[in-house]
């Protein structure tokens, strides 16, 4: 059995522990524990080890809380439930360094993010009629810019949590970023539902955030993009 990279013996057991919505029936795992409810895997994985009654010290809570504040935006997005900050409260309740997190994740920004944000802003176009943000990074855009290759998916997914959500008068994001050409990477960012859009353009993810990939130009894209959009949001 092959996974990815990694080849696995056949009769080794796997188990599927996500919040992300799935398509399949997993014939192939062993066992299955998704919540599609859930803000984070890890909140999922802290109740199985609460009952379990696996011990959770001080390093591993602060593991599971920043998996959990991260994929919820630090309690501000529409997946914070009051089961979410229960989680919170009992990881917290271990002796994680809340303040530390926050410091770490939120004002340790690398400086090189800066030039790409700045790009991504000065492109960013609202739609008024579909009340969305809408911005385009061509190819040529990041070659400009020399953008380390290896910080563009973070630094992309800041601003998408960052700015995509900020804007007084949208309902949701799209940022296209032209990796190599002829190649698009759109992320979607919102307060409703919008993953049947990525879902349109061949991607998925949440409702709340979702991916696709396009085989196309950037201005191609901005046009399937808009064509979708118009399908979809009423």
């Amino acid at each position: 059995v092959t996974r990815g990279n990694v080849n696995l013996p056949k009769d080794l057991s796997i188990i599927l522990i996500d919040h992300h919505p799935h398509q399949s029936k997993y014939p192939e795992f062993s066992a299955v524990f998704v919540d599609e409810n859930a803000a984070a895997t890890t909140e999922v994985l802290y109740r199985i080890f609460d009952y379990k009654n696996v011990a959770i010290g001080k390093d591993l809570a602060t593991l599971l809380l920043v998996g959990l504040v991260t994929d919820c935006g630090f309690f501000r997005f529409p997946n914070t439930t009051g089961d979410t900050l229960k989680v919170a409260g009992g990881l917290m309740e271990k002796g994680v360094d809340y303040s530390s997190i926050l410091f770490h994740l939120l004002r340790q920004v690398p400086q090189d993010y800066l030039s790409l944000w700045s790009l991504i802003l000065g492109k960013a176009e609202v739609d008024k009629k579909y009340n969305f943000l809408l911005s385009a990074i061509s190819y040529n855009d990041l070659q400009d810019l020399d953008f380390p290759v290896s910080m563009l998916s973070p630094a992309r997914g800041s601003a998408m949590a960052m700015f995509f959500q900020q804007v007084k008068g949208t309902e949701f994001g799209v940022l296209l970023t032209e990796e190599k050409p002829g190649q698009v990477r759109g992320s979607v960012r919102t307060g409703f539902d919008v993953s049947v859009i990525a879902r349109d353009l061949g991607g998925g993810g949440h409702a709340l955030a979702a991916g696709f990939d396009l085989e196309m130009n950037i201005k191609d894209a901005k046009n399937k993009v808009m064509e979708s959009v118009r399908q979809y949001v009423s």
